[in-house]
């Protein structure tokens, strides 16, 4: 009798709760919602009444007719109708009475943009169609009769007139409609401070997706590229419940706006079951459960490619239905970690229990299991920004306890490498000091080595080796400098007539001394003077234009004429003819058409009589 009695009980709960704050019209008396100009807002929903179009199909004809068809009316007295998941046409009844002497504009505001469709009719007492519109997710933006977020139905009641408001709602979501009368003004000044918020909100998800891959860019912890790619899925699935991602162009598209939230929501849950295997290193301490893991989060995202393809009434209450155990499950493990003495995981508890919490309380809204209100719909975004802050000091602790774990670590091997130090000093210090010798000898070694390399044995000026490489780096760097880059190619005179003149040995000398007062004139530390070939000698002047690089040569030209090379006793005169070329490099260009120009300017002066310094012309080629 004890167990009747029980049973009885919890089916009269369940009953009630089912029930959704219902009943039939024909139990109370048609109820008529007051409007007036000088009332701000006006909360319809609990004047609604219902009916679903399951045995038979309605038209707005059946509900008008002088012998009307009998409709068994629902009606509502929640604050917010909730029918929970339900494929099908739902058609909604409101009686409104102006009361003011002049007639009224009023916005009808049904916050939940994701509706299919909705088609508005405003019918008079006289049972004329004044208004038919249409809204709804499955229409585009631009194809609505207001620009907003929200399903926004603009309407005019004439003074004292009672007017008759039907709405025929199609969905394969969940079916709430939260019926809001507006006075235009109330209405804007209330979307700006809510505007504001969710623009907050969507900052701060945004900011914590870019944050966290950049860490992820540097540290490479994959927990951080998990929560990165979580969060900006929680700002998309936010945007798209919300309307938001109607509301721009971009994402104004059949396609998002179709399979948006069944696509997001698995996505979400694959990331955060990643990010929760990856933060609570379960590899390490749980290898079962991090497999177990990885075969959910890959089974969610298996789940995202199927949302294209099966339909959506059944994704949708699957992907709820699943919501609550999978963030209960997620939960448990977070605890489990606690308990095992895992430091960072008290603020993933935290921060997790604080998020699934409004995740539940969102889902359960949507399943119709609870009431609907403010709570339930901005649960999420209350949620997911607590859950942001707790789940910085989470990372932050975490990386805390890592460098703590390094330095520990650090200490350790410093400690263990000071024992060894002391038992080999005598071995270490006596072969450091032969490694240290014998990589002095090596170095030394190199550098003449390195330096022969790069020097003209006779004159011991750089050789052509060494201009080749110094051209082609001030060449590339003059590029990415946007600099200029001259060079001056000169020839001593008549260099063969001296040499057989007076032999081999001192046009070596003259060699070595035109090498020297080269050398000289490349006073900058940038410069570079180097022996082309045979009797030709070339210097480099970076950031140099064409009248600097000139004035140079002709510096040279003028000490080289001046000087004389001492022969057998005799004083002997020997000048040399002057080319030079200056230009700013380009990626199309090349370092050849650098000396290609300085050898057309020496060609130039020796045709003009030698001993003389000539510019390429144009100064400047690009």
């Amino acid at each position: 009798m004890q167990a009747t009695r029980i049973a009885f009980f919890i089916c009269w709960i369940v009953g009630l709760s089912l029930s959704g704050g219902s009943a039939s019209a024909d139990d109370s008396a048609t109820r008529v919602a007051e409007l007036s100009s000088v009332q701000p807002s006006y909360n319809l929903s609990s004047k609604l009444d219902y009916v679903a179009q399951t045995q038979r199909s309605y038209e707005l004809e059946d509900f008008l007719a002088d012998h009307p068809v009998y409709v068994q009316w629902q009606q509502n007295w929640d604050e917010v109708l909730n029918l929970g998941f339900g494929k099908g046409v739902h058609w909604f009844r409101l009686k409104v009475r102006n009361t003011h002497s002049e007639s009224i504009e009023q916005l009808l505001e049904i916050a939940n943009p994701v509706l299919d469709e909705v088609v508005f009719y405003q019918v008079s007492a006289a049972g004329e169609v004044i208004q038919t519109a249409r809204t709804g997710d499955h229409l585009a933006m631009d194809q609505r009769p207001y620009f907003h977020h929200n399903l926004i139905l603009p309407f005019e009641l004439p003074a004292h007139a009672e007017h008759t408001l039907y709405f025929k709602v199609l969905t394969d979501g969940a079916l709430q409609l939260p019926v809001v009368a507006w006075e235009t003004r109330a209405f804007q000044n209330r979307d700006q401070m809510r505007l504001l918020a969710f623009g907050v909100f969507f900052g701060v998800l945004l900011v914590m997706s870019c944050y966290n891959f950049f860490l992820y860019t540097m540290i490479k912890d994959k927990g951080f590229l998990y929560y990165a790619a979580f969060s900006a899925c929680l700002m998309l699935f936010q945007g798209a419940i919300h309307g938001f991602s109607s509301q721009f162009s971009w994402f104004d598209t059949t396609w998002w706006r179709t399979y948006s939230i069944v696509l997001l929501i698995p996505l979400l849950a694959g990331f955060a079951i990643l990010f929760t295997r990856s933060f609570l290193q379960l590899d390490r301490a749980h290898e079962q459960i991090h497999k177990i893991l990885g075969a959910m989060g890959h089974g969610s995202f298996l789940l995202a490619v199927l949302a294209l393809f099966l339909p959506y009434g059944f994704l949708v209450t699957l992907e709820a239905c699943l919501a609550v155990p999978i963030s209960i499950f997620l939960l448990c493990l977070g605890i489990l970690r606690w308990f095992e003495g895992y430091r960072s995981a008290r603020f993933f508890v935290l921060a997790w229990a604080v998020f699934l919490c409004a995740v539940v309380v969102y889902a359960l809204s949507k399943l119709g299991v609870i009431p609907s209100g403010w709570v339930s719909e901005y649960s999420m975004q209350v949620g997911a920004m607590v859950e942001t802050v707790l789940f910085a000091f989470a990372l932050a602790d975490r990386m805390n306890s890592q460098r703590i774990s390094y330095i520990a670590a650090q200490k350790k091997a410093i400690s263990v490498q000071r024992a060894a130090k002391e038992n080999l000093e005598d071995v270490v210090t006596e072969r450091t000091r032969t490694l240290k010798e014998t990589l002095g000898q090596l170095e030394d070694a190199n550098e003449r080595l390195q330096s022969l390399s790069t020097l003209d044995g006779l004159t011991e000026i750089k050789n052509r080796r060494y201009f080749d490489e110094r051209l082609l780096q001030e060449w590339q760097r003059a590029i990415r400098t946007d600099g200029i880059l001259a060079m001056i190619l000169l020839d001593i005179d008549h260099f063969k007539q001296f040499n057989d003149k007076h032999g081999h040995l001192a046009g070596d000398e003259c060699l070595k001394q035109v090498a020297r007062i080269l050398d000289v004139g490349a006073v900058r530390p940038t410069d570079a003077a180097a022996r082309y070939g045979g009797e030709e000698f070339a210097l480099i002047l970076p950031d140099t234009d064409a009248e600097g690089a000139y004035h140079v040569a002709e510096g040279i030209r003028t000490i080289l004429e001046q000087q004389s090379i001492i022969i057998d006793g005799h004083a002997e005169k020997v000048t040399a003819s002057f080319g030079v070329a200056s230009l700013k490099p380009d990626h199309g260009g090349t370092a050849a058409s650098l000396i290609a120009a300085a050898d057309e300017a020496l060609y130039t002066a020796k045709l003009k009589g030698r001993n003389r310094v000539q510019r390429h012309q144009p100064d400047m080629l690009r």
